[in-house]
């Protein structure tokens, strides 16, 4: 499977990228469009790759495209059903970073997940699956995650915290991704394996317009 990409200068040396999906690699090339060079692959061997994941860590490569400026063009898929993954794009701006860190370091986290030490305004968080957060007070934090993830669950509680955004695709092209609200976030919940979905239903994440605090239903009442 191939992704190609596009980035167009003011001076016209526009420049393309492509990035090659296969089973034991993905492989990253960037190249001026107007010049005859093949560019310089970057190959990323399965062990390298995101959650052990050819196909996840394609999706990080796509975010630092997409980073840098270039644009989804077009994809060559000889295999339909390669590449239909779910996944999700999560944003926390760099003014919840704070409330994003006091959560994971101060709150019950997901199955599989864990925190690490809180060193410099820094923090990592990682699951059992090779997922990773690097949540820096310096900056906005973005990353890319299969929709079953521990940290996936982690995401939607962020979410549902109105500390992060996250995105739901389903294909690589503008048309196959939407944000995640109320409803989304509950149906996403609801397709999380079974430990995970059962941490975040007791965490808040319910069908939406559901009362889960006793005092907020005794308000109601009253």
């Amino acid at each position: 499977m191939k992704r190609h990409y596009r980035l167009e200068h003011p001076e016209g040396l526009h420049e393309v990228a492509t990035i090659t999906v296969e089973a034991e690699a993905v492989t990253v090339t960037r190249r001026v469009e107007s010049t005859r060079s093949k560019g310089r692959p970057v190959r990323i061997p399965t062990k390298m790759c995101q959650g052990g994941s050819v196909e996840l860590e394609a999706r990080v490569q796509q975010l630092k495209l997409q980073a840098a400026g270039f644009t989804f063009v077009r994809e060559e898929d000889a295999d339909p059903n390669q590449g239909k993954s779910n996944f999700l794009y999560v944003v926390v701006r760099r003014t919840f970073i704070g409330e994003a860190i006091d959560y994971v370091t101060g709150a019950e986290l997901p199955p599989g997940v864990q925190v690490g030490p809180y060193v410099n305004g820094q923090v990592v968080v990682s699951d059992v699956q090779g997922n990773s957060f690097r949540l820096d007070t310096a900056r906005d934090f973005t990353a890319v995650l299969a929709t079953d993830a521990p940290l996936s669950a982690l995401a939607m509680l962020l979410l549902n915290r109105g500390i992060a955004e996250l995105v739901h695709e389903t294909d690589p092209t503008p048309a196959g991704s939407q944000f995640v609200g109320n409803r989304e976030l509950f149906k996403l919940a609801q397709a999380l394996p079974d430990d995970l979905r059962s941490f975040v239903a007791e965490a808040g994440i319910t069908h939406p317009g559901t009362i889960v605090s006793v005092e907020v239903s005794a308000a109601v009442l009253l």
